[in-house]
Order: C-alpha cells, then structure tokens, then sequence
C-alpha cells in the first residue's frame, strides 16, 4: 500500500508546486486523520511484531472470513495501482489543485468520482479481516470516512472552482458519482 502511494507521490512532488495539507482541508480534517491514520499504522505494526500484547484487539474468525480478507487485500491493491496510475500526475494526499490540473477521466474515474476512498475502505476491512484485529478495520474505517464525508466537500468546492462548467459536465456523466452538494 504504502509503495503504491510512496511513488506517486514523489513522482507528483516533482512539479515543484508547495502543498500545504493543513492549510488546504483545515486543521479538524488534518488532525482526525493524523489520528486515526498514525495509530492504525502504529496498531498494525504493533499487533505483527508481538500480538500478544493485544489480545483485546484480536476477533475470532472463520478461516474463510480471513482469506476473504486477504482476497479484498488483493483487488484493493490492484484497483489502488489503477486509481493512481491513472491520476499520475494529479496525485496529492490533500485536497491541492495543481496548477496544470486536468480533470481525469480515464480507468476508474469513467464510472466513480473518487474511487480511492472506496478503495481506502475495501482495504481497511481487508487487513481488519485478515490479522484478526479489530482495531485495524474501526480506526482504517474511522480514518476514510473523516476523509470522504469531511473532505470529498472541499474538494469537489475547489474543482468546481478550478474547472467550473467541464468540472459539473464531469460529475453528471461519472456513474457512481459523489452524493455531496457543492458547497458554495
């Protein structure tokens, strides 16, 4: 997961544009998400070095629940790949418009208007179901749903912003698209 992310966005680091992440979704959205998202990351490394320390964290499942698990782990990597393969350049980890910002429409952004949160939540569930840890899926989930319902309203106000009536056409014609209202 992280390598995925590590390289697009290096790679989108690249144009030299300066991102200020507490700046662009606000001090709440930045917090909750630092939260959330360090002590998941910070649980999981914890519970695989020595899950005996957390043996309230574990769940017990069926092996069936934990390969399902490692299945969903499997595709959300693969559509996450997708996703960021095909924002490339675009890629910030904040709600930045980049100066040259083009809308994309192209692999998963044909049918959704921002897949990677779906994607965020399929593999939050995944690695929840297959360490057992019951944590790892409430703070994963917790962590995508601050960005989804919190953020995606930011967000879709300053592409709006920036490509106006294209930005609109956009969202009309994507299938499953965000069931936000613009914010004005």
């Amino acid at each position: 997961l992280s390598w995925i992310r590590a390289y697009y966005w290096g790679y989108s680091r690249a144009s030299g544009e300066k991102i200020f992440r507490r700046e662009e979704e606000g001090m709440l959205i930045f917090g909750m998400r630092v939260l959330f998202g360090y002590s998941a990351i910070a649980a999981g490394i914890m519970y695989m070095i020595v899950p005996a320390w957390f043996p309230f964290l574990y769940i017990s499942l069926a092996a069936g629940w934990r390969w399902f698990g490692a299945f969903s782990i499997f595709v959300g990597l693969g559509v996450l790949f997708w996703v960021h393969w095909h924002l490339g350049y675009h890629f910030t980890d904040t709600v930045f418009v980049r100066g040259k910002n083009e809308i994309v429409q192209t692999g998963p952004y044909r049918w959704v208007q921002h897949p990677m949160y779906g994607t965020g939540i399929l593999l939050c569930l995944g690695f929840a179901l297959l360490s057992t840890n019951w944590y790892l899926g409430v703070a994963g989930v917790l962590h995508m749903c601050i960005v989804m319902f919190l953020r995606t309203p930011i967000e879709e106000r300053k592409l709006l912003e920036r490509h106006g009536q294209d930005y609109s056409e956009d969202r009309k014609s994507t299938r499953l698209n965000s069931s936000h209202q613009i914010i004005s």
